[in-house]
């Protein structure tokens, strides 16, 4: 039961913390954002490109396809020649 109220205590302590941060910035809270003097806006469009993602190593992708399919076809062509040898048996 002790338990109880030092945790109902802590919570009412928080609370009352976060509601007076709230009030010390109360004035500012719900201005408009600035708006920029000396430059202006840069479009949504341009800024969704600034994040894409991007091939940092340029042709490494076609590289690991084509080093895949070559182990695919060393793979299908090794396991052909083992079914048939074990076929001969």
């Amino acid at each position: 039961m002790k338990g109880e109220c030092r945790e109902t205590a802590k919570n009412r302590k928080r609370e009352q913390a976060a509601q007076e941060q709230k009030w010390r910035y109360e004035d500012i809270l719900y201005l408009p954002h600035p708006e920029p003097v000396t430059h202006p806006r840069m479009p949504l469009r341009d800024r969704a490109a600034q994040f894409a993602p991007f091939a940092a190593l340029t042709g490494h992708g076609e590289a690991i396809d084509e080093t895949r399919k070559q182990h695919e076809q060393r793979y299908t062509a090794g396991s052909s020649a083992q079914g048939s040898t074990h076929e001969s048996i």
